[in-house]
């Protein structure tokens, strides 16, 4: 008897039941749209800030953060500490980007990265060319860098193989090819 009547009663709501079914879909869709727009929107300060590539000939190309959005971007979980601590990372890959441009890459040894202070850390172009390896990172667990670590600036370079922060170069302004 108990069984008969909940067939009914699925039965008489059955469109109910669909209409119920395409709601969860759809606000599942929407409220992960919803969160990527939000977190774009926290970017949207920081779309004036460039990055600046150049060469030995001084032929150089800037890139502001809003253009480097439009690439291809990279997410990633980096682990960091022995596996302790993981940080998702969202950014572009160096070597995607350094093939778009018209350098003579196979006549550098090594790209000079320099951060807003001046300070100057080398990085050997056999490194910067493997396939995915160094991320210009802009984004890190969500955030713009700059709201997750002031310190780490508009763009951090990541070795996606590091094992730790303080290998990451923070806040690259040029990147110049010698």
């Amino acid at each position: 008897m108990m069984k008969s009547d909940i067939i009914k009663r699925l039965k008489k709501n059955k469109y109910n039941l669909y209409l119920i079914c395409i709601g969860i879909v759809l606000s599942i869709f929407l409220i992960s749209f919803v969160k990527d727009k939000v977190s774009n929107l926290n970017l949207r300060k920081y779309d004036n800030d460039i990055l600046i590539i150049k060469d030995n000939d001084n032929i150089q190309k800037s890139y502001s953060l809003k253009e480097l959005r439009k690439n291809k971007e990279i997410k990633e979980k980096i682990r960091l500490n022995n596996g302790r601590e993981e940080v998702d990372v969202t950014g572009v890959a160096l070597e995607k980007i350094l093939g778009n441009l018209s350098y003579k890459l196979d006549e550098s040894p090594e790209i000079a990265v320099e951060d807003s202070l001046g300070n100057i850390t080398n990085l050997p172009m056999s490194v910067a060319l493997e396939v995915n390896r160094i991320i210009i990172v802009y984004k890190i667990n969500g955030k713009a860098n700059k709201d997750y670590d002031d310190s780490l600036g508009t763009f951090t370079l990541i070795d996606r193989n590091s094992k730790n922060k303080e290998s990451w170069i923070k806040d690259a302004k040029v990147l110049n090819i010698q």
